[in-house]
């Protein structure tokens, strides 16, 4: 075990059995202990010891300067399905009373941490600033795992983790102070929370439940009420990136089926309803398959920039397929079933198909692309 000595003023307050009340110390000293394989349990200060684990030591001196202890522990010798903790602390709340507005709270760790006026630009304050690294390997890696439970019949309010952030005082440049309900935007880019992500990293946020599958009421949500939160612009602002879509929803846990879509030109598709679904491209002499959301509807289909390309018809694509088309372009025909055999040539064909899809069949001598649109139930 490494130690380096850093400054850092820390001031703790110890309130608990053994102390006496609302005294003050200043904790330096530091000393780690690692536990042998075999070796009895053991306890510093009433904080008791993981097996595998370090824990710490103080010592009150008072009117001193606290010196922070830069502290490097390894896991070794390695043991499977080690548990190892460098900090390890175990607390219990026994409320004085059962009274209404009883605010009794016990917090593992607590920071109060102030910035002044002065401060360099570029500085800030982080109260946690965790930096978990792997260098090759194929270990899991996790920078902040946290863990709340209620059971027996528990039925306070639970929340995993719970992030604020807020403003106060005169607003930079000017116009005033920060007031609750004033409309933004404010002149800065806060965020109460920001993902921010590297190479390699294909989700940002994900809701997930345990393996029993459990099935919350809302995955997100902005409340509403006294606490409302009225954003000026936006409640989910996005935007699909290369080709992806701005929103997707599947039908099931294993993203299988898109059952409805909100595309990065403003497309919207869902099973009632589609329009401009990928804009298909078909190369001359090609014909290409477009799934229908629903056996019975209507569809329509254009190409963009021709005057003869298009067709509006009610079909019916299953069993025997069948169509009536109100209206098509000159250079458009219309058919049902398979496209077999050789075709005239000059335009494109459409073909309802017993599978609920359309063949859309090329001929025009060049490529072209297809847009279109269903209005049919699910």
């Amino acid at each position: 075990m490494g130690i380096t000595k850093q400054r850092w003023p820390l001031t703790v307050c110890l309130l608990g059995a053994g102390l006496f009340a609302a005294t003050v110390f200043q904790m330096s000293g530091v000393r780690g202990y690692e536990q042998e394989a075999g070796e009895n349990l053991k306890t510093f200060f009433g904080r008791h010891a993981q097996p595998y684990s370090s824990t710490f030591g103080t010592n009150s001196r008072t009117g001193q300067t606290m010196y922070g202890t830069k502290i490097r522990h390894e896991i070794k010798p390695h043991h499977p399905n080690k548990q190892d903790s460098l900090f390890y602390l175990e607390g219990e709340l026994v409320p004085p009373s059962a009274a209404p507005g009883d605010t009794t709270e016990l917090a593992g760790l607590r920071l109060n941490m102030r910035m002044v006026d002065g401060t360099e630009p570029g500085a800030g304050i982080r109260s946690v600033h965790v930096t978990t690294t792997a260098d090759g390997g194929v270990a899991k890696m996790r920078s902040l795992r946290t863990v709340t439970r209620g059971f027996n019949g528990h039925s306070g309010l639970i929340n995993g983790v719970t992030f604020s952030a807020t403003r106060s005082g005169m607003k930079p440049g000017g116009g005033g102070d920060y007031k609750t309900g004033d409309a933004g935007p404010y002149p800065n880019e806060d965020s109460a929370v920001t993902a921010q992500v590297g190479p390699g990293i294909r989700r940002v946020f994900v809701a997930e439940g345990f393996a029993g599958k459990e099935r919350p009421q809302v995955a997100f949500l902005q409340k509403g009420g006294n606490q409302a939160v009225l954003p000026e612009i936006a409640v989910i602002q996005g935007h699909g990136g290369g080709k992806g879509d701005l929103q997707q929803w599947w039908n099931d846990e294993e993203y299988g089926h898109v059952v409805a879509s909100l595309g990065r030109t403003g497309s919207w598709f869902a099973q009632s309803f589609r329009s401009n679904r990928g804009h298909i491209a078909i190369a001359n002499g090609e014909t290409a398959s477009i799934p229908a959301p629903a056996d019975t509807g209507f569809f329509l289909l254009w190409s963009k920039g021709s005057s003869s390309l298009w067709a509006a018809l009610h079909y019916v694509a299953t069993g025997a397929p069948v169509h009536t088309a109100f209206a098509k372009g000159g250079s458009t025909e219309t058919k049902n079933g398979p496209l077999r055999g050789a075709q005239a040539a000059g335009g494109i064909i459409i073909a309802p198909q017993a599978d609920q899809t359309f063949q859309v069949k090329n001929l025009t001598g060049k490529r072209v692309r297809i847009s279109y649109l269903f209005a049919a139930g699910p």
